[in-house]
């Protein structure tokens, strides 16, 4: 098994490769990537989440590519134009695209590639033996966990929205225009539970002290009740 060190310097190299100008040497870092996060046992991902959210990678990134080189294929009046699927697409707008879509993917997966197959666990006994200061380790950590809880959150606010009669799902257009009631709650979820986070740390000292017993008593009055006003508007808009 590669130590989290080696992971790291191998994602690193990948993720230099976008500085060069070249898409096909941007396509071939794709494919070699998304083998190693397939086949080898050293990336593959390393639980039942990860994996789903590759899976979904995957089909994004996919979408992602058709757009931008149709876009820039219709957008770019320079060059020969084929015609593809009844468009006029422009061959030196495409070929931008997809080294642009490809750059992004790219330096997307050189970050999957490390934190896809590296469990959480063993991503903080790195730090911690990097000498990293404790504080700086939970921080990091709980970031990761806010982070890795966020599409749940995302499935749980569309599935309150359907009960409601909101048909979120339907179509692009109809996701587009409940994007506003998605995120308004899971912005006001997050600062709650940042809040939350931060009284935790300043309880285990990670926070400055507070000089006085009142101003520290006012603290402790006062970021329960923000903490229930966001709960209590959260619950609300649902």
């Amino acid at each position: 098994m590669l130590d989290p060190r080696s992971k790291a310097s191998i994602a690193a190299f990948f993720f230099a490769l976008a500085v060069y100008p070249y898409w096909e040497l941007h396509g071939i870092a794709v494919v070699v990537m998304l083998g190693l996060l397939t086949f080898s046992p050293w990336f593959r991902p390393h639980s039942t989440k990860a994996r789903q959210f590759f899976r979904r990678f995957i089909q994004y990134a996919m979408v992602l590519i058709f757009l931008v080189v149709t876009l820039n294929g219709l957008l770019t009046d320079e060059g020969h134009r084929h015609q593809i699927l009844g468009l006029a697409l422009s061959r030196e707008g495409m070929l931008f695209g997809l080294s642009t879509a490809l750059r992004l993917v790219l330096m997307s997966l050189s970050v999957l590639l490390y934190f896809l197959s590296t469990p959480i666990r063993v991503f903080a006994d790195h730090l911690e033996r990097s000498r990293l200061p404790q504080a700086l380790v939970s921080i990091v950590l709980m970031a990761f966990a806010f982070l890795e809880a966020i599409p749940e959150r995302i499935e749980q606010i569309i599935v309150a929205q359907e009960s409601r009669g909101a048909a979120v799902r339907d179509n692009i257009f109809r996701r587009v225009f409940a994007l506003p009631s998605i995120v308004g709650p899971l912005v006001l979820a997050s600062l709650v539970e940042s809040i939350e986070r931060g009284t935790a740390l300043q309880l285990r000292g990670y926070h400055y002290r507070l000089h006085s017993g009142i101003q520290a008593q006012t603290m402790r009055l006062r970021q329960p009740t923000v903490s229930m006003l966001f709960r209590l508007f959260v619950i609300i808009i649902l």
